[in-house]
């Protein structure tokens, strides 16, 4: 069974509940570390690469989550 519009938009809104204080804090971490202002690119790169990494592994598991949440509705327990 698809998900409902109402389970989407609960999904999208929890992950970036989630997410905003986790790029916050990456932001505080992770731009000091890779940021140098002689090479601009190659540090938006690094610190794009890495947000992406941890955005891509937070939805994966919102996801899982969110499956979980409906298979336990589904199955009555």
């Amino acid at each position: 069974m698809a998900q409902s519009k109402k389970g989407s938009v609960a999904e999208a809104l929890t992950n970036c509940a989630i997410g905003f204080p986790i790029n916050f804090i990456l932001n505080i971490l992770i731009l000091p570390l890779t940021w140098d202002d002689a090479h601009k690119m190659r540090s938006a790169f690094i610190t794009g690469l890495a947000f992406t990494v941890v955005s891509v592994i937070r939805q994966v598991y919102i996801r899982r989550w969110f499956n979980a949440i409906k298979a336990h509705w589904n199955t009555g327990e």
